[in-house]
């Protein structure tokens, strides 16, 4: 499987700093577009998008793996009597 540049850049990213350089991100592509530098706002949103959407496939994978290791065994009293 083949990733692009800003896939490759984004999961470095959220691999080394966590979930919260999701936010870190939007804040410096709306910076760098404050102070007059679309292009570079542009590309840093769009890593900042490509990390949410690998973050967000990633937790709705491991949604349901949560959910089995959540769900307690059934005990002996909660079995009908034979």
């Amino acid at each position: 499987m083949s990733s692009t540049l800003t896939e490759r850049i984004a999961l470095s990213i959220l691999d080394r700093e966590g979930v919260a350089a999701i936010w870190t991100l939007c804040v410096a592509a709306a910076e760098a577009h404050r102070t007059g530098h679309p292009g570079a706002a542009a590309a840093i949103q769009e890593i900042a998008e490509t990390a949410e959407a690998a973050w967000l496939a990633t937790a709705e994978g491991l949604k349901g793996r949560w959910a089995d290791a959540a769900r307690p065994e059934p005990s002996h009293e909660d079995q009908a009597p034979l």
